[in-house]
């Protein structure tokens, strides 16, 4: 199976359209969520929402998000302009950092690998890094020219 056609605790979610709770919570299509549970009986999963907190919902009003769509701890991502802090530091436009937390205020903690090392850094700073864009251990290559 490809990874959209089933759904798992902990998948990363998203209103397939406008929908209103039994509580009466308002949740926007496109609003991302996490799915917490999943109940087979009833056919209403509970899904964490960004903006609406733990409200259940049927299968049929979410769709699995592709891994573009979210960010999470751990991403690799790149910076989108110099970023420059107070200290004088400074991030080059395209250099790659690891996000290792969210912080209270809606900024992200990321360790930029520029010998910077973690920095608050706001989400337009960033963005997520395709696969293709980087190297991790064990990574398979091929030559793409005689050395």
């Amino acid at each position: 199976c490809k990874p959209s056609e089933f759904f798992m605790v902990g998948d990363w979610v998203k209103a397939k359209h406008d929908l209103t709770s039994t509580q009466g919570v308002r949740i926007s299509k496109g609003t991302l969520g996490k799915l917490k549970e999943l109940r087979s009986s009833d056919g209403h999963w509970l899904v964490k929402w960004n903006s609406a907190g733990n409200i259940h919902t049927d299968q049929s009003n979410i769709k699995k998000c592709a891994q573009s769509e979210f960010i999470s701890v751990g991403d690799i991502v790149k910076a989108t302009y110099q970023l420059k802090w107070q200290s004088g530091v400074t991030v080059e436009k395209g250099s790659l950092g690891k996000l290792k937390q969210m912080m209270e205020d809606d900024t992200w903690l990321v360790e930029w690998y520029d010998n910077v090392g973690e920095k608050q850094t706001t989400e337009d700073g960033f963005s997520k890094c395709e696969p293709s864009e980087y190297f991790v251990k064990d990574d398979v290559m091929a030559l793409v020219h005689d050395l």
